[in-house]
C-alpha cells in the first residue's frame, strides 16, 4: 500500500480523511454554500486531535465506482445550487470537495491523510 499525504483520485482505491478544527468549521460555515456545509456535517463527527476541537470528516472509493456518497442522504430543505446538480441529481462530491479546498488554505488548522492502492 502506497501512503501520501493529499488528495489522490486516480487510483483504484483510495482512502482519505480531512480534520479540521472547530473554529475553522465555523469560519468556513459563513463562507460556504449551506448545502456545503449539509453534505461536511453529513459527512462528519465531531473528534479532538492534537489537543484541539475539531471534525473528523472520512472519504473513501474504489475502482467498482463505490464511495461515501453511494446511498448517501442529508437532511437539506434548503435549494441545491445549481453547481452541485446535474440533470436532477445532487452532486454530493463537488460539495465535499469545494469544502476540502477551502480547508487546505489554512494549514494550521487542518489536517488530510489518505491512502491508495
Amino acid at each position: 500500500m502506497k501512503i501520501r499525504n493529499g488528495f489522490v483520485s486516480n487510483s483504484s482505491s483510495s482512502s482519505f480523511i480531512l480534520l479540521v478544527t472547530k473554529e475553522l468549521h465555523e469560519k468556513l460555515k459563513e463562507e460556504l454554500d449551506p448545502f456545503v456545509i449539509a453534505v461536511v456535517e453529513a459527512m462528519g463527527e465531531e473528534t479532538k486531535f492534537f489537543g484541539k476541537e475539531g471534525i473528523v470528516i472520512p472519504y473513501s472509493s474504489d475502482a467498482g465506482g463505490c464511495d461515501t456518497f453511494e446511498d448517501f442522504e442529508i437532511d437539506f430543505d434548503g435549494e441545491v445550487p445549481k453547481a452541485y446538480t446535474d440533470d436532477g441529481y445532487r452532486d454530493f462530491y463537488s460539495a465535499y470537495q469545494e469544502y476540502v479546498d477551502e480547508a487546505e488554505k489554512h494549514p494550521e488548522d487542518h489536517f488530510s491523510h489518505s491512502e491508495y492502492s
